[in-house]
């Protein structure tokens, strides 16, 4: 008999669907549907792996996806996010950080469209919780004037401390650290 190969973990290229969040900071932000866990056993996805990311607006997505709303923000193992367009707050970090999402936050210094300040305080307020989360949010700035860190932050070539950002988001499991 023919037996079904185990399912693999594997970062997503685009989101399973979406809904628009009630209520959501700048207006309304769309964010991942939160039944994909339920259609992840129907898809044979390692539901404990389950990543998050995005860039610019949808960078905001991500950090709303993982901070909103707690029993959903808890479905993903890792985040990356990349020039987020979300304004840091502390109540919403803290829920990153008691969660102990992993996240990456990644940004040009100089960008003219959303201000490098935003990624670096999110990792910031993330990190200043008591407890400190484990592990602790990391923040990669890029020394570009440009919007776009996304060509270097997505680039398999590209990598801290040995690992590119699908690397990085990989060694997460929901409920598991394994860095």
């Amino acid at each position: 008999a023919r037996r079904a190969a185990p399912a693999q973990p594997a970062p997503a290229t685009g989101p399973a669907g979406h809904e628009r969040a009630e209520g959501a900071a700048e207006g309304g932000h769309e964010r991942p549907d939160p039944g994909a866990v339920g259609r992840a056993a129907q898809r044979r996805i390692d539901a404990d792996r389950l990543y998050v990311t995005g860039l610019s607006m949808g960078g905001g997505v991500t950090w709303g996806a993982i901070s909103e709303d707690q029993s959903k923000a808890k479905q993903y193992a890792a985040a990356a996010v990349v020039c987020g367009a979300y304004y840091p707050d502390q109540k919403l970090a803290d829920v990153i950080a008691e969660d102990n999402t992993p996240v990456w936050a990644l940004h040009n210094r100089k960008d003219p469209t959303v201000p490098s300040s935003y990624s670096e305080g999110w990792v910031a307020d993330i990190n200043r919780h008591v407890p400190a989360p484990n592990p602790s949010a990391k923040l990669t700035i890029f020394e570009s004037g440009s919007h776009d860190a996304w060509t270097k932050a997505y680039d398999p070539a590209y990598k801290e401390n040995g690992m590119n950002v699908y690397e990085w988001m990989l060694q997460f499991s929901k409920g598991a650290v394994t860095a």
